[in-house]
């Protein structure tokens, strides 16, 4: 028997059933304790909004169809670049729809239109948060600190003096905005669908999951902040950021504008308006907060890939301040807890494991 027909025969035989109930449950749990606090909170204080109906379209869009559509292409790509022998072919193509494969496929989908709803409930949450502690209360506080521990400077005072060119805030900018999204927002489709992520699929998104939850509901509410690009609306002081939001203004009519979507993140907040991907909070980052979770993730699996990784980190984290996104001190924070989660988890599983050994 060839190798081929060997990987296509001996597929171990799985169900969806299984997949959803049994390794899914963890996250479906956390999914439905934190929507289920989430409409507490919202009924509590008599709040008419809720963002579930905004990810539909996109999320959706992006992994029903769109990813799908691409993983199709890739397979068929490969069975025709492996092999000119159409029986061979044929075998390739029987173990890429085996029952294992569609049972983790079905589960998978199940498991990213389960976070469309964990993101609805996030993005509900987080536009009440104002409301809840009565305005943004430590952006003073946190700019102070963040001026100390850089030993008496701004922190994106360090950065114009070598990086305050046009070309490089577009540059920044395109990444912060479209190449983040594409690196932390993809590879989820890939964890959740592909049998060879099964092995770290639920702590990855138990972190995935529970980051969202400790860093930008949490944590944010307890210690709420606007960050530096709204300082002067939430502070008085027009003169502490000045310099930076001049710099950032001078992009807005780029195609990724910092300055445009902060005006349009400001003015969303003013009228109480909800949309896809609004909200205002600063500390901690949940932008440097997911590429650290990818970094943390690919450091385990390869030591070049997750030296890349946290280049990469640090790249994010560098630009939130560059464009006045946030204080150096959010992510500094994502970025503890991120490890500390990761490592909390992975304790846990190697215990589990450990146990059924035994």
């Amino acid at each position: 028997m060839s190798t081929i027909e060997s990987l296509a025969t001996k597929t171990p035989l799985r169900t969806p059933a299984r997949f959803l109930i049994g390794e899914n449950a963890p996250i479906l749990l956390i999914i439905a304790l934190h929507g289920a606090a989430v409409l507490a909170v919202r009924d509590w204080i008599g709040y008419d909004g809720l963002a579930h109906p905004l990810y539909f379209q996109q999320w959706t869009k992006l992994y029903l169809v769109m990813c799908p559509i691409l993983m199709i292409a890739g397979i068929l790509f490969m069975i025709v670049h492996r092999t000119n022998d159409w029986h061979e072919r044929r075998l390739l193509l029987q173990q890429a729809t085996s029952t294992n494969r569609i049972a983790t496929f079905t589960s998978g989908l199940v498991l990213l239109m389960a976070l469309m709803l964990f993101m609805g409930s996030f993005t509900t949450f987080k536009t009440m948060m104002p409301t809840l502690r009565g305005g943004f209360l430590y952006d003073r506080a946190q700019a102070d600190w963040d001026a100390w521990l850089h030993f008496g400077h701004e922190p994106w005072t360090l950065m114009q003096g070598w990086l305050a060119s046009d070309w490089i805030r577009q540059a920044i900018e395109f990444n912060y905005n479209v190449v983040w999204f594409l690196v932390c927002f993809l590879p989820l489709f890939w964890i959740a669908v592909s049998p060879r992520a099964s092995a770290i699929r639920t702590r990855y998104f138990a972190c995935f999951t529970l980051g969202w939850i400790v860093i930008g509901n949490m944590l944010a509410l307890a210690w709420i902040s606007a960050g530096p690009a709204f300082y002067h609306h939430v502070t008085g002081d027009m003169e502490r950021f000045a310099g930076l939001l001049a710099f950032i203004a001078q992009g807005e009519g780029s195609a990724h504008s910092a300055a445009r979507f902060q005006d349009y993140l400001w003015s969303t907040y003013t009228r109480g308006d909800m949309a896809f991907g609004t909200g205002i909070s600063a500390f901690p980052s949940m932008h440097v907060g997911l590429a650290a979770l990818n970094a943390v993730f690919l450091f385990d699996y390869s030591r070049r890939l997750g030296a890349i990784a946290f280049a990469y980190l640090g790249l994010v984290l560098a630009s939130s301040v560059y464009l006045g996104w946030h204080y150096a001190i959010d992510g500094y924070v994502s970025i503890l807890v991120v490890v500390a989660l990761h490592l909390a988890l992975k304790g846990i599983e190697g215990r589990s494991s450990r146990i059924k050994a035994s």
